[in-house]
């Protein structure tokens, strides 16, 4: 009871005369404030522009305009405070890790005012919460905090020793963990410019110095960086069966941390199902999506990787036809339309895909609605700016439907555009196979779509093609959504249907 005498004193004597948020009764449907956060969450207003349009301001440095911009931001600030933990959408771990950072604010403020028992009530709760879900930052401020508090308040020496070494020993897990950290960045940022070798030796570097950590530090957060920093190094280095190994020791180890959420379980899967894409391992890619689509909560965005990577799996493995039913599921998800544009447009490229196949015979499926080459590639932006290698993709996809579809013409038209594309954008080695395949396309309008002259032409590229296969090959699986060889297959049968003499 003393506890909560003194916590309702310290209310009581500097309590505000209204907490503004933006579900308290002050703030009233009638309020500027309040038009302008529904305005804003419904999607109306995403600029500064749009504000002062809607609201009827003259331009943004308006004073009006910006004292409501600062009202809302405040009642925003206020609101965060009050952030209902208990919702379906956060796990115990997400639940735990609020709830503690919120004690330690309140109990940091009550101390400040004096309130100890409060304060030591709640900072007793915080360490009990932080040890069990090895929350370590949250666990040694706690300690610390409370071998202070019996320093100078109780005296008591039994329990100064007992926080003064639970302080030390989440001090030195911390230290680890952000040591860990510092070295992920370190190598991430090195990652972006530095060549194959120079990464090789700055990751072993890494590994020697954090390997003393690995037996005496057992923390989640520690041995999580750690396998991070393993499978980007070993994902840069497309080397998918240690990627694989990676993963299943860190999923083999996030099986003894209950507080592991599953958002970082699903990481490794994803990366897990990838990889053995990569190494055109069928029966296991299927084997962890099943385990993906059992473990992961349908529209959240992991479970969309994992559609969109098995998606690619069935056209790699020529499994047209069970395509449809998961291309369609991910379709009729609700949270579909509200995907990134990226998310977006690679669906749109495996539906041109589908198309082709279709026009091909290669799958009997009827979509719902017709789709059209022209406005396919106008819906395609984030593609058609790339300079990367992606936008080959959308050149190939319309240089099989033209070649399909006998418009020869079109496809004629084109040839000068693709050979500069090719020449300015396919030098590097990550973009090898797609620049082959491209030369091979081009024989086709120029050997005027005959067979044997188109055969006779792509002889060079075909061989070129054949040293770097697809398992070896640095590009992005994005790129190559049905492996080069099959499509030159059906290129080969589309010129066969269509046969034009060879001319003279």
């Amino acid at each position: 009871m003393e506890a909560l005498l003194e916590l309702a004193d310290v209310v009581t004597r500097n309590k505000v005369k209204q907490i503004r948020t933006l579900k308290t009764c002050d703030c009233k449907p009638k309020e500027k404030v309040h038009e302008f956060y529904e305005l804003i969450t419904s999607g109306a207003i995403t600029t500064d522009q749009d504000a002062i349009e809607l609201l009827g301001y003259q331009d943004k440095r308006d004073r009006a305009y910006r004292k409501l911009k600062s009202q809302l931001e405040e009642r925003l600030l206020n609101s965060v405070v009050f952030i209902d933990v208990h919702q379906p959408d956060f796990s115990d771990a997400q639940k735990a890790f609020y709830t503690c950072q919120r004690y330690m604010a309140i109990s940091r403020i009550l101390l400040g005012r004096a309130a100890r028992r409060p304060a030591i009530k709640l900072l007793e709760k915080v360490l009990s919460y932080a040890d069990r879900l090895e929350l370590s930052e949250a666990a040694r401020d706690a300690a610390i905090s409370l071998r202070e508090h019996h320093a100078f308040r109780t005296g008591n020496s039994r329990e100064f020793r007992k926080y003064m070494n639970l302080s030390n020993k989440y001090s030195e897990i911390c230290r680890a963990e952000d040591e860990a950290v510092q070295y992920f960045q370190q190598f991430s940022i090195a990652s972006v410019k530095s060549v194959q070798g120079e990464n090789q030796a700055l990751f072993e570097d890494i590994m020697a110095r954090i390997h003393p950590h690995l037996i005496e530090i057992n923390s989640f957060r520690f041995h999580l960086t750690v396998y991070l920093l393993k499978m980007k190094h070993y994902s840069q280095s497309s080397d998918h069966t240690q990627v694989i190994a990676v993963c299943s020791e860190a999923l083999a180890f996030f099986k003894t941390k209950p507080m592991a959420p599953m958002t970082m379980v699903a990481v490794f899967k994803i990366r897990q199902l990838e990889a053995y894409i990569n190494l055109d391992d069928f029966e296991n890619a299927r084997k962890v999506f099943r385990q993906c689509d059992r473990q992961l909560e349908q529209g959240i965005v992991h479970w969309y990787n994992a559609y969109e990577l098995y998606i690619l799996l069935l056209f790699r493995a020529r499994k047209y036809q069970s395509i449809r039913p998961v291309f369609e599921k991910v379709l009729q998800s609700q949270s579909y339309k509200h995907q990134t544009a990226k998310r977006h447009e690679t669906f749109r490229m495996y539906q041109s895909f589908l198309h082709y196949l279709r026009l091909m015979h290669k799958v009997k499926w009827e979509p719902t609605k017709e789709f059209r080459l022209r406005k396919f590639l106008n819906e395609i932006p984030i593609h058609s700016q790339d300079k990367r290698g992606y936008n080959v993709t959308v050149l190939i996809i319309q240089i099989l439907i033209l070649i399909q579809t006998r418009q020869y013409d079109d496809l004629t038209d084109r040839i000068e555009a693709i050979e500069k594309y090719t020449s300015r954008y396919l030098r590097n080695d990550e973009n090898f196979r797609s620049n082959c395949f491209i030369k091979m396309l081009l024989q086709v309008p120029k050997r005027n779509f005959h067979k044997v002259a188109v055969l006779r032409h792509a002889k060079p590229y075909i061989e070129k093609l054949a040293t770097v296969p697809l398992l070896k090959s640095k590009q992005s699986y994005e790129i190559e959504i049905i492996p080069y060889e099959h499509l030159w297959e059906y290129v080969l049968e589309s010129l066969e249907a269509g046969q034009i003499k060879e001319p003279s």
